[in-house]
Formats: C-alpha cells, structure tokens, sequence
C-alpha cells in the first residue's frame, strides 16, 4: 500500500534550518511552498492555500506579476 499523498494534499517537512516547510503544486504544476516556525502555522496556511484552490480563487503569489493577475481574473 501506497503511503504517498496525492498532488492536491500537499506536503510537511521540517528543514535541517529548524523552519516547517508546506509544498503544493499550483494548477500550472510549479511547486510552491510556504513556511512557519511551528507545524502548526504550516498546517493552517496549507490548510488555506489549498482550501482556496478548491473554490477555484486564484493563488495569491508572491512572484505573480500583474498582468498575470489580471488573466487570471478574466
């Protein structure tokens, strides 16, 4: 039995750093991750990320440029 969590679940890990670290994969397949000091604060904002991914609203990406936003919304 498989114990690999599909594409849309994301994915927790805590770095050698001491940082959490959330991945998901945008609809695009680019990787993105999000970071915390606690599980907790990963979970949540994964929680939320993909929660938005789900109702079909656009990521909100730090390297997203404007004009990219703005196809988003078309």
């Amino acid at each position: 039995m498989s114990k690999r969590r599909g594409r849309d679940e994301g994915n927790i890990r805590k770095r050698p750093d001491g940082l959490w670290e959330g991945r998901y994969y945008t609809e695009a397949g680019k990787r993105v991750s999000v970071y915390g000091k606690t599980r907790q604060d990963v979970r949540d904002q994964l929680a939320d990320v993909l929660r938005n991914k789900r109702e079909g609203l656009p990521a909100l990406d730090d390297r997203q440029t404007l004009g990219e936003y703005l196809e988003s919304w078309h």
